[in-house]
């Protein structure tokens, strides 16, 4: 649900961006791109706290 009102609200911002640019190409490449971040983000984030936190169960 989280991911998905990121996608929304950079989807938005695109947009609207775009609609007030004459280089909307430009502005949808990057909202396209951060979209993609926000996703890898919010995919490896909860992986990588996992791996952190049984580490630390383990005591190494």
């Amino acid at each position: 649900m989280f991911c998905s009102a990121i996608a929304g609200a950079l989807l938005l911002a695109t947009v609207v961006f775009s609609l007030r640019d004459q280089n909307a190409a430009s502005w949808l490449t990057g909202g396209a791109s951060l979209l993609v971040w926000a996703a890898g983000l919010v995919t490896v984030w909860p992986v990588l706290r996992a791996i952190r936190t049984g580490a630390e169960r383990d005591g190494t």
